[in-house]
C-alpha cells in the first residue's frame, strides 16, 4: 500500500511538473501484469483511450504496462492508432512514431522475470510440500508463528465449518444458501470478505478438514495464461 501510495504521488507530481492535466490514475493494486484480462483498471484506461479522454499515457516502466510480450505490443499499437503518447518515466522514453525494437526488447527482458519468479514460487512450494509444511492460510486454524509443521485452532471459525458441513450434509441446503445465511449474521471468510458459494464449496473439498493435507493440488502450468492442471 505504501508502495502504492508513493507512486501515485509520484505521477500527481510529474503531472504539475510537466503542466500537463492529470485526468486519472489507473493502478492495478498486486494484479500480474502477465495478462490483461484480469487487470481492470489496464482495461479501463483502455477504454478511456478510445472514449479521447487523454492524449498521453505516463507509466513507470515498461514492465507496469506489462509483463506479457504480446499484449505490451497489441497495447502500444493500439494507442499509436488513437494517436496517443506512451510516456516510460524510468526509461525516459516515449512511443508514438519512434521504432519499436528497444521497447519490445525491454518488454521481453520484463517478461523472462516474470518466469524466473514463477519458477522460483513453483520451486518454493516444492521444497515446502516435501519437508512437509502446512498452508499459511486455511479457515478454522490460526498460524502459528514460527511453526512450519502445525496450525492452531481457530475456536470460532472451527464451528462455523461444523456448522457448513451440517447445513449441507444434514439439512440439505446448498452451497449458495450455506453462503447466505453466514453473510445474513456478518460471518466473514479468513479475509474478512463476505462468504461466495466458492468459498462455502472450497471449504467442503479441503481435505485438511478430515486431517489430511494435500500439496500441490494445483499447478499453474502457463504463468501468461494462468492456465492451472490438478495434480
Amino acid at each position: 500500500m505504501n508502495s502504492l501510495a508513493a507512486q501515485k504521488g509520484f505521477f500527481e507530481e510529474f503531472a504539475r511538473a510537466q503542466n500537463h492535466n492529470l485526468v486519472d490514475i489507473y493502478a492495478d493494486e498486486g494484479i500480474s501484469g502477465t495478462a490483461k484480462k484480469k487487470r481492470k483498471e489496464f482495461l479501463r484506461l483502455m477504454e478511456d483511450a478510445r472514449r479521447g479522454r487523454f492524449d498521453i499515457v505516463c507509466v513507470k516502466d515498461i514492465s507496469r504496462l506489462a509483463r506479457n510480450t504480446l499484449d505490451f505490443l497489441e497495447s502500444i499499437r493500439a494507442l499509436k492508432a488513437m494517436n496517443i503518447e506512451t510516456l516510460f518515466v524510468s526509461n525516459n522514453m516515449t512511443i508514438l512514431g519512434n521504432s519499436e525494437f528497444v521497447p519490445t526488447i525491454m518488454a521481453a527482458l520484463a517478461q523472462e522475470e516474470s518466469a524466473n519468479m514463477s519458477k522460483r514460487i513453483k520451486f518454493g512450494k516444492q521444497v515446502n510440500a516435501k519437508k512437509g509444511r502446512v498452508p499459511n492460510f486455511v479457515y478454522g486454524y490460526d498460524k502459528i508463528a514460527g511453526d512450519y509443521f502445525n496450525l492452531a485452532v481457530n475456536a470460532f471459525e472451527a464451528d462455523v465449518v461444523r456448522r457448513i458441513f451440517y447445513m449441507y450434509l444434514e439439512q440439505g441446503h446448498g452451497t449458495g444458501k450455506i453462503a447466505a445465511q453466514l453473510n445474513s449474521e456478518g460471518i466473514k471468510t479468513k479475509r474478512g470478505a463476505d462468504f461466495s458459494q466458492n468459498a462455502v464449496v472450497r471449504i467442503l473439498t479441503n481435505e485438511i478438514y478430515i486431517g489430511r493435507v494435500v500439496n500441490g493440488k494445483q499447478e499453474v502450468k502457463d504463468f501468461l495464461t494462468g492456465g492451472a492442471q490438478g495434480d
